[in-house]
């Protein structure tokens, strides 16, 4: 994966959570905080101009001088690209697909939530074609059940980004 699309995927996935974080390490050894906090380096919004700016081939691609991204703040790793983050005392699982918005709504159609009150909200990113997932329950015994429906939603749409991916696409 590319230092381009490893920021833009981090940014879908961080622009939409508030308290969210993203840090970068560059290869030169810098790091740089990216988050609302006022002593951070750049916003998230910031960050995602960056990255849009750098798809255009008529200015610099910023995003190579970075070595290593990883998301935090209120996004908690779990591992599997699955972060957890809890609002007003309800727990989320986010994720973010490399997929148009209709390609991840169709994958969670298929997958079995296991409980009625929890809910899948997709927040695409049309500019950098992907989409965050945030898989969430308004009832506090459903909570459970919320890695077991985020891991199988992610596998599912990582499996759909691998299928609908083109032959000569960069791996």
């Amino acid at each position: 994966m590319t230092s381009y699309d490893r920021l833009r995927l981090a940014v879908v996935l961080a622009h939409p959570v508030e308290g969210a974080s993203v840090e970068l390490e560059c290869w030169d050894g810098q790091r740089l905080v990216v988050s609302a906090h006022p002593a951070a380096d750049l916003t998230v919004c910031q960050l995602r101009q960056v990255v849009l700016a750098s798809a255009r081939p008529d200015q610099p691609d910023w995003t190579r001088i970075v070595a290593a991204v990883s998301v935090g703040g209120a996004l908690v790793d779990l591992g599997a690209g699955v972060y957890r983050r809890r609002e007003r005392g309800l727990e989320q699982r986010w994720f973010v697909a490399d997929l148009v918005p209709d390609g991840v709504a169709a994958v969670l159609r298929e997958i079995d939530p296991g409980h009625h009150a929890v809910e899948a909200r997709v927040v695409a990113d049309l500019d950098l074609g992907a989409a965050a997932v945030c898989i969430q329950t308004t009832d506090r015994s459903a909570s459970g059940s919320l890695d077991r429906v985020a891991l199988d939603a992610a596998t599912a749409c990582l499996v759909a980004e691998l299928v609908d991916r083109p032959a000569s696409a960069p791996h």
